[in-house]
């Protein structure tokens, strides 16, 4: 029996107990999207089953007789508009958590007023960036005007970026680092590439500028394009003596905005005192992909010269919205309200004086230190050997667990060394790549910290003479080592003491540690759980899966102390 239609798309229907618009019908296929959810892809009906189910509420009155098809999409695409919106004219406020005051709503009027979304968010540190580019995010995908999204952040603001639209948005941005993607390849199929199966995607830009992963990231089609802290992708000037990363950087964000349909930049520093850096961002802007393989400048907020480009500022001002601190402040003072901007306690602990012991072993580390750096010539192995030092120094001051597991990795590797057959110094290559190491552990993105830990630990780049003798100066360090923890480590007993203080119980009754290494943490919770067993520890890292963070920080937040 073949079933008449009925159903034209713009039409609201009820159907399942929910509202619904009717996008288009196939055959005897209807697709509609629910009204308070417009982003989701649509659902099918198949109506010889679900049609007298199925109640028409308001119709779309189009038109009988075809006309002008350019005229004809307009019309569809400001009535599927208003029959989403009802009388809220933003959905971005229905569908996140954020309450907004006036200021921070003034972006995303900005994005609607433009046909493709271009935008610098340039407000001062502390203002809602990532509220106010959450909310253009909302508001565009409830439009239907995006699907695919990336976003770009530093690697130590990542974390924050997701969690900040997880909860006050329910977008779930899926993290991509070598880290992740090393986890991903467990529950993914097999050849499929991440970066095209998840639409919301947000990395870091030093992860992404990476040879291979870059041209994974530029390969895809991207609707919408945030970046944070925009202006570290700004063209480097060489008087500002940035390097190289700085370039990729630039290139990578240049190349994406091109492609992306919609651009939103933020940074509270747009202007670094160098015109053409500025200029270069705003450029970035402008420059759109009209067709494969051309740009051209839509907006005409960047004009060539000779000398330097010219930011033409009556356009670029409709397409950067800039607000400072004390301005906002002023504002909330004449309309007689309270500022929003929580006041914050700036004093830091005091200076806790090392004990003997912690003297002592930073002083047979200074003796490791002169002692290694002295063994090699080079600048290439020097560079290593600096990195390597200060690995240590690093472990040291963080906790003594941690020097001591690296430590103990590092004779473990040393002794296994000596009993090869060939005692000679490594190869160039290997060197080179043990450079190309120490140059990521400032980066932090292309290992995990415990995995550049290990890289250090082992490094080998000295003879049999020379490896006996550090051997032999990375047991006296271990041997004191052994009499350095609980009572005799300064900076935990002085963390126990601000526990157990009843003044600072009374003001945090929940307190956060933040340690560098995985190791001291470990550390830390195993000595307070022995003296401090009434209090609840939690301990979460990045190596955990996402449920089970998000479990321990709701545990957290119940617990009383």
């Amino acid at each position: 029996m073949k079933v008449v239609n009925l159903f034209q798309p713009g039409q609201i229907i009820e159907a399942r107990g929910r509202h619904w618009r009717v996008e288009r019908v196939e055959s005897e296929v209807l697709h509609a999207v629910p009204l308070e959810n417009a982003e989701v892809e649509p659902s099918s009906f198949f109506l010889p089953l679900e049609g007298k189910g199925i109640r028409t509420v308001a119709s779309s009155s189009l038109p009988d007789v075809p006309g002008d098809a350019a005229l004809h999409t307009l019309f569809l695409r400001a009535h599927r508009v208003s029959m989403m919106h009802g009388t809220a004219p933003l959905v971005s406020l229905q569908r996140s958590r954020v309450i907004p005051t006036n200021y921070q709503l003034v972006p995303v009027m900005m994005a609607l007023d433009m046909p493709r979304v271009r935008l610098m968010i340039a407000d001062d540190v502390g203002l809602g960036k990532t509220i106010e580019a959450g909310l253009v995010t909302v508001e565009l995908l409830a439009r239907r005007r995006v699907k695919r999204i990336l976003v770009v952040t530093p690697a130590n603001l990542r974390r924050q970026w997701h969690e900040a639209f997880q909860h006050f948005f329910h977008i779930d941005l899926k993290v991509l680092s070598n880290v992740e993607q090393k986890r991903l390849g467990a529950e993914l199929p097999p050849g499929v590439n991440p970066w095209a199966y998840y639409p919301h995607v947000i990395t870091s830009i030093d992860y992404a500028k990476t040879d291979g992963i870059r041209n994974l990231v530029l390969s895809q089609e991207w609707d919408l394009l945030i970046v944070d802290e925009a202006h570290t992708a700004a063209m480097p000037v060489s008087s500002m003596g940035r390097g190289s990363s700085d370039k990729e950087a630039y290139e990578l964000i240049r190349d994406l905005s091109k492609k992306a349909q919609h651009v939103v930049f933020c940074t509270a520093t747009p202007h670094n005192g160098h015109s053409v850096s500025f200029a270069s961002l705003v450029t970035m802007l402008d420059t759109i992909e009209d067709k494969p393989g051309h740009t051209m400048r839509a907006f005409g907020l960047v004009a060539d010269r000779d000398d330097a480009p010219f930011v033409n500022r009556e356009k670029a001002k409709r397409h950067i919205v800039q607000r400072r601190r004390k301005d906002v402040l002023a504002w909330f003072q004449s309309e007689g309200k309270r500022a929003p901007f929580p006041e914050r306690d700036r004093d830091p602990e005091q200076f806790i004086e090392p004990n003997k012991t912690e003297l002592g072993i930073f002083e047979t580390l200074q003796k490791y230190n002169k002692f290694v750096f002295d063994q090699k010539d080079g600048k290439e192995v020097k560079a290593i050997v600096r990195w390597l030092v200060m690995h240590f120094l690093h472990r040291a001051v963080s906790s003594p667990h941690a020097l001591k597991l690296s430590v103990e990795r590092r004779i473990d590797t040393l002794t296994k060394r000596l009993t090869q057959e060939d005692g000679s110094e490594l190869s160039n290559a290997t060197l080179e790549a043990m450079r190309d190491a120490a140059i990521d552990m400032g980066e932090g993105e292309l290992f995990s910290e415990e995995d550049l830990d290990e890289r250090f630990d082992t490094l080998s780049i000295f003879d049999r003479a020379h490896i006996q003798s550090e051997i032999a100066y990375l047991k006296t360090i271990s041997s004191v080592i052994g009499y350095w923890r609980g009572a005799r480590d300064s900076k935990l007993k002085r963390l126990k003491e601000l526990l157990t203080s009843p003044v600072e119980l009374g003001k945090y009754p929940r307190t956060i540690v933040f340690t560098r290494y995985t190791d001291t943490m470990n550390y830390i919770a195993e000595e307070l759980q022995k003296d401090l067993s009434s209090f609840k520890i939690f301990t979460i890292d990045g190596s955990l899966p996402e449920a089970i963070r998000q479990q321990r920080l709701r545990d957290f937040a119940a617990s009383s102390r």
